[in-house]
């Protein structure tokens, strides 16, 4: 029998392939936790995700990978903020194909949710 340890390290990567986490990140500290619902969207506005999180101030919550389809964030909050968040197609030079992308997006101070990525020099 051969093979059998790289089959499951190859399970493992096809299982994150293409696929990224979504982490919110709370630094909103009028309230102790927010409740946030969101729906992720491809760009198509086929829903990818859906859920609802309770995330105490100074603290994150993170999905399990899901496919990296996802362009647009709605979110809504248990004390009245809502939007939408873009979210931009994965960089031409990702930082190396072993590294699974993350979506992280932070609520701050402003009730306003923001996304941020470090974007890879290509040069």
């Amino acid at each position: 029998m051969t093979g059998g340890c790289l089959d499951v390290l190859r399970d493992e990567e096809s299982k994150y392939e293409n696929k990224a986490p979504i982490t919110i990140i709370n630094s909103h500290y009028e309230n102790e936790t927010t409740t946030f619902e969101f729906t992720a969207r491809a760009e198509n506005g086929t829903v990818i995700y859906e859920d609802t999180w309770e995330v105490t101030k100074s603290h994150s919550f993170t999905s399990d990978p899901i496919p990296d389809e996802v362009r647009t964030i709605e979110y809504r909050t248990d004390d009245g903020a809502n939007g939408v968040v873009s979210i931009p197609a994965e960089p031409e030079c990702p930082p190396h194909p072993s590294v699974s992308r993350k979506i992280d997006l932070y609520y701050g101070d402003e009730r306003e949710m923001t996304y941020r990525e470090l974007v890879p020099n290509c040069d």
